[in-house]
């Protein structure tokens, strides 16, 4: 599947007229297209664009509070809409004397709700989205429409429920309790946007205490890159680089404050998470407990570094957060059988395996029995495209090795204390 990003503006119910005017005035010439709108306070309007791709339709937003246009808008080529023309073989057109140009079709979806309603611009194509993303000319266009037509909040939504604030494309929209990412979709526009409001505002409040985010990340998150990643976590590090990946998180250590160990958290990107759990073991932060359990659920995928923090705490919440996962997503009824391959659970079950020799108890035996959830998930939940590759699925689970890799993980977070005095070296 290709990307679908999309521009969101959110208004007052009552603009939606303006909004669409404003629209209007940036749009190519298509001939033929129209579509009668009648409006939520009676008036109607008619609109140069099809719906769904059929011409001279009639919209009802009296009855109906959502519906689609194939919009083609109008943008001033900057050096991402050049890259994007000479990309697609295409040239720039110009339009009087401006040269306007032209990338293609525009999905707007307009959702209505009882005080907001919400202009979505979805790109056509991933080259598309991509270019949503890269263009300050086509960013400025919207952003134009929004600030002129009262608009309240605009987004940049570039999935999996993550969004780049449209004012300021460097600052994602999420909070340290995840909520944003989480359960936004499932909100009506109102409310969405009334938690939007408040996300924002806690935003722009961390970013006046942290400095400029781009700075934030080098300082906090970038110095890791090299030593961190989904395919790449510390078992398969060599002894040097162990080393100086220690010598990094000692470093570091000591200028971390809980503001920005909450910040790390807050990011929906998979490294500063990572980073973050990994301080929190490291310190023994027993009162970040709930929150790394919370995270893990949330996000069940990439995640080794979380359970490494969950068994290092070794607490009671620690525990019910592992057995939890284990529980939603080692139940093939749970899950998507195309996403099982990403998901963590021989790290989950590995952690609880820990806990066990730690703490003398048996609660991951259940889960590893002959007939236990562990089995039925490796002799089952392959999904069709590896029904051929048996080999390549049984490897991905194989257990003992990932005991061993957690056990080097394990090794790495003991290396930072004295084991005479537990105090950090």
């Amino acid at each position: 599947m290709g990307l679908n990003y999309s521009i969101d503006l959110y208004f007052p119910i009552d603009n939606v007229e303006k909004v669409l005017m404003a629209t209007i005035a940036i749009a190519e010439v298509v001939p033929d297209a129209q579509t009668q709108i009648k409006l939520p306070s009676g008036n109607t309007i008619t609109v140069p664009f099809t719906t769904n791709f059929r011409n001279g339709a009639s919209i009802d937003l009296t009855i109906d509070n959502e519906f689609a246009l194939d919009t083609a808008l109008l943008f001033i080529e900057d050096a991402a809409i050049r890259e994007y023309y000479e990309g697609n073989n295409h040239r720039a057109t110009g339009y009087g004397d401006v040269l306007d140009c032209p990338i293609g079709y525009i999905y707007l979806h307009i959702t209505c709700d009882k005080q907001y309603v919400c202009f979505s611009f979805t790109a056509a194509v991933s080259s598309m989205s991509l270019l949503f993303v890269k263009s300050a000319s086509i960013q400025n266009r919207f952003l134009e429409i929004l600030n002129t037509n009262g608009g309240v909040i605009g987004l940049i939504d570039v999935e999996d429920w993550d969004y780049l604030l449209l004012e300021n494309p460097a600052l994602r929209i999420s909070d340290d309790t995840n909520v944003i990412n989480c359960y936004t979709s499932y909100l009506s526009i109102d409310a969405f946007v009334t938690r939007i409001l408040e996300v924002k505002v806690y935003q722009r409040t961390r970013w006046q205490e942290l400095g400029d985010p781009v700075a934030f990340y080098a300082k906090w998150v970038n110095c890791f890159n090299h030593y961190l990643s989904p395919w790449r976590f510390i078992d398969e590090l060599r002894t040097e680089e162990q080393l100086k990946l220690k010598t990094l998180f000692v470093e570091h250590n000591a200028k971390i404050t809980d503001n920005i160990l909450r910040n790390l958290l807050a990011e929906h990107n998979w490294l500063p998470r990572c980073i973050g759990g990994l301080f929190i073991a490291i310190n023994q932060r027993q009162d970040y407990t709930e929150t790394i359990g919370a995270l893990l659920l949330q996000h069940p995928h990439n995640s080794p570094a979380l359970c490494l923090a969950l068994a290092h705490l070794n607490n009671e919440k620690a525990v019910r957060y592992l057995v939890q996962y284990l529980e939603q997503y080692l139940v093939l009824e749970n899950t998507n059988p195309n996403e099982r391959e990403d998901l963590i659970v021989d790290w989950v079950l590995a952690a609880l395996a820990f806990v066990d020799t730690k703490s003398g108890t048996e609660i991951a035996k259940k889960y590893l029995a002959p007939n236990g959830l562990w089995a039925t998930f490796v002799e089952h939940g392959q999904p069709d495209e590896l029904l051929n590759d048996l080999k390549y699925w049984l490897d991905r689970w194989d257990f003992e090795k990932t005991k061993s890799r957690f056990q080097s993980g394990i090794d790495f977070l003991e290396g930072f204390f004295d084991q005479n005095t537990s105090s950090m070296v």
